[in-house]
């Protein structure tokens, strides 16, 4: 339960940071993304996924009937694109369509109805 409350209060902290300063969000997500990796909450087998993440890319609304598995699974796909992109804009261009911000959300609602 305690890891629960501390993921929860970690994502609720990136997404008021993303909320109020648009000028760093490649290093608050990166930020993310580090928390995740330390914690184990990448998901391993993301590859065979993606066809998934591509639906869920293309149709943002499905994004708020995703299981916290499938939420980090697409944390996950968004930062093995941006560990593989040399121009370090993944994140700003996933947080500008508004799928990170969703994602968060959704994670946020999840976790709470869990505590």
């Amino acid at each position: 339960m305690k890891t629960f409350l501390n993921h929860l209060n970690f994502f609720k902290e990136v997404k008021e940071q993303l909320e109020s300063n648009k000028k760093d969000v490649y290093f608050i997500v990166s930020s993310l993304m580090q928390y995740l990796e330390k914690k184990h909450l990448l998901e391993k087998h993301y590859i065979e996924k993606m066809r998934e993440f591509v639906k869920i890319e293309s149709n943002k609304d499905m994004i708020k009937d995703q299981s916290i598995e499938t939420l980090l699974m697409l944390l996950t796909v968004i930062y093995r694109t941006d560990y593989m992109s040399p121009d370090n804009d993944t994140y700003i261009m996933y947080e500008r369509n508004g799928m990170i911000p969703k994602i968060l959300d959704t994670l946020i609602e999840k976790i709470e109805e869990l505590v």
